[in-house]
């Protein structure tokens, strides 16, 4: 059932996850905005031109997480690198060019 707060499809997404986790899954969050540098190495400057970049005067050029894979990864590296399961969700964020549907 519905909470007053929450939407049909966090309400899917959620009974996804519990799907994911009642396997053994680990719920991870990650950021949203990440280094670009990173980004940028990996995937090419091409991914530039799909993403959304800003730039912090701390932090440097900054990326709006474009999908999971690198700050997933990450987060798995940082912990051993042994085996694992993970489940995730949330916004991802890449320009699309307008044209016909």
């Amino acid at each position: 059932m519905l909470s007053a707060a929450q939407t049909p499809l966090q309400a899917e997404t959620d009974r996804i996850l519990a799907g994911f986790v009642a396997t053994g899954a680990k719920v991870i969050e990650t950021e949203a905005l990440l280094p670009a540098e990173t980004l940028l190495d990996l995937y090419g400057e091409d991914i530039r031109a799909r993403a959304y970049v800003t730039s912090d005067p701390l932090r440097g050029e900054l990326m709006l997480r474009p999908d999971f894979t690198v700050p997933v990864v990450q987060k798995h590296m940082q912990h051993g690198a042994k085996s694992a399961r993970y489940t995730y969700s949330g916004p991802v964020w890449r320009k699309q060019e307008a044209g016909p549907l």
